[in-house]
């Protein structure tokens, strides 16, 4: 249950925060987002095993599908947020 929790958020929050980025940024990070929440009902269908996709990606593909999207933004976000030169100390 907390797994599916953390799954929903971290893309909730990519939607969220891609929000104040900059184009393409923004577009990026809803895509993201979206692709990772997509996916939440999917693996809940392949372990209920109502649906039947283990011959192509199984659980541990809607599982990276999730999570891998979220990862790649996180990285990404974290790398605009450092190179922003709006957020620098201009001391």
């Amino acid at each position: 249950m907390f797994a599916l929790l953390a799954f929903v958020f971290i893309n909730l929050g990519a939607i969220v925060a891609g929000r104040m980025a900059k184009h393409p940024l923004d577009k990026a990070s809803v895509l993201a987002g979206i692709i990772g929440i997509l996916f939440v009902p999917l693996m809940i269908l392949v372990n209920a095993d109502a649906l039947m996709v283990s011959g192509s990606i199984g659980h541990g593909g809607t599982e990276r599908m999730i999570a891998y999207p979220a990862l790649i933004w996180m990285m990404v976000y974290g790398g605009y947020l450092i190179a922003s030169p709006d957020l620098k100390d201009t001391r």
